[in-house]
């Protein structure tokens, strides 16, 4: 059995604050908040209004826009961050083998707002009015799948849908990956959609802060929801 040292060589985020991870650090480090008034959906009857969207993504900076009309916010979430990633990385792939390059990301809801949209049609109009194209969307799979069909790498690909701990988990196996030999090369995050199940189930639970996230203070008040994608490129 394989045992090799495994390494971190590429950075993608899509964040609330930024973009890329240059960006991302120096909105961090400077006390950019990425919290403001939801968007995604009416937040009225809620107690909370507030989140971390992310405003200023473009998927067809990162994807042609046939393939972005065919998969679900965080699946161009994590298209955005895994090709960051490896841009990072400086690693070109398309010449290596595809079957030792792998895909593990994890995730909350995943392409929730897929299903929340088919949803709100079958309620209003019936199920025969929603949109089959939709359909193939939603599955917690399709995430890592996208990515893996977009970079056209077919090594060990799956998704982890363990909420909270999902992006530890993925960045865990990959390393189990690599280590025992079984694969070269894997991309490894989470991503999320802003999700309204995500936002109601937080806020039936007395778990959203009203203004802001500060774990690290005194005073905090809970946690609040949001969106985006982190990917880590590890390799031996």
């Amino acid at each position: 059995m394989a045992d090799r040292r495994v390494v971190i060589t590429g950075l993608g985020v899509v964040s609330s604050i930024g973009i890329g991870k240059d960006r991302f650090w120096d909105n961090l480090i400077s006390g950019k908040s990425g919290i403001s008034e939801v968007e995604t959906f009416d937040t009225s009857k809620y107690e909370n209004h507030r989140g971390g969207e992310v405003k200023d993504f473009n998927p067809l900076d990162f994807m042609d826009g046939d393939k972005a009309k065919k998969m679900g916010r965080a699946s161009r979430f994590g298209i955005a961050a895994a090709k960051l990633a490896l841009a990072d990385s400086k690693i070109n792939i398309s010449s290596m083998d595809g079957d030792r390059i792998g895909v593990i990301m994890g995730t909350t809801m995943a392409d929730s707002q897929r299903l929340e949209e088919m949803d709100k049609v079958w309620v209003e109009s019936g199920e025969e009015s929603v949109n089959p194209s939709l359909i193939p969307q939603y599955p917690g799979n399709a995430l890592a799948t996208s990515i893996a069909f977009e970079l056209k790498v077919s090594g060990i690909v799956s998704s982890i849908p363990t909420a909270c701990s999902a992006g530890n988990y993925s960045i865990g196996y990959s390393y189990d990956l690599i280590k025992t030999g079984k694969s070269d090369y894997m991309l490894a995050g989470g991503a999320d959609s802003f999700s309204r199940v995500a936002f109601t189930g937080f806020n039936r639970l007395f778990a959203v802060a009203p203004e802001k996230c500060q774990p690290f203070d005194k005073n905090r008040k809970g946690m609040m929801v949001g969106e985006g994608a982190g990917v880590l490129l590890l390799e031996s």
